[in-house]
């Protein structure tokens, strides 16, 4: 649906949109396209997206997670420094030094070469980089599956400042509902940060 406004407004004749009855597709000023190959490609790309995850964390298991039935959020409480994170701390806090132990554990082995007996350490500069740049395009597969996925309206540098927590003046931008995880981002235009 985001595609199909997109591509009206830029072709600036918003009568050339036109639904097939069934509403499997849609055509823009003749060009057809199959909403089956929309969610064929987002699936595509969220399996590429766990791999990259399983790959970074070095196959960290997620078989404990909560399941967001377990979680809680206030989505009407605007404190400052709240989130779902802060509301759910007795449970995620443990496993997430757990997780986090996991893959620096792990890491480690990779990223130091040696330790010094004064605590000097050694870095293999080219695994962490190769780590890092995995780490950002794995960001850049998430950024794209939000973008398609997340129902927001297309735009630019707006959806790369979400934020997870509320701060003094700004509410956030990540929400759980019982059922997922929502995302709605702030736009105005008479203010730049978000």
């Amino acid at each position: 649906m985001k595609f199909a406004s997109n591509e009206a407004y830029s072709s600036r004749s918003l009568g050339n949109l036109v639904w097939s009855p069934d509403e499997k597709w849609f055509a823009i000023s003749g060009n057809c396209f199959d909403l089956d190959l929309f969610a064929k490609m987002y699936e595509k790309r969220l399996g590429e997206a766990l791999e990259r995850f399983q790959d970074l964390t070095r196959g960290f298991d997620t078989s404990d997670l909560p399941t967001l039935t377990t979680l809680h959020d206030d989505t009407s409480d605007y404190t400052a420094n709240t989130s779902f994170l802060s509301a759910n701390a007795t449970i995620l806090d443990p496993m997430r030094r757990r997780h986090i132990a996991h893959v620096a554990n792990n890491l480690a082995y990779e990223w130091i070469t040696r330790v010094d007996d004064d605590n000097t350490v050694h870095w293999n500069l080219q695994r962490v980089r190769d780590w890092m740049r995995d780490a950002s395009e794995l960001c850049v597969l998430l950024l794209f599956l939000l973008h398609i996925g997340g129902g927001q309206p297309a735009r630019g540098p707006e959806i790369l400042t979400m934020l997870y927590r509320n701060l003094p003046d700004t509410p956030r931008g990540i929400y759980l509902l019982p059922t997922s995880v929502t995302s709605i981002i702030g736009y105005t235009k008479v203010c730049v940060n978000h």
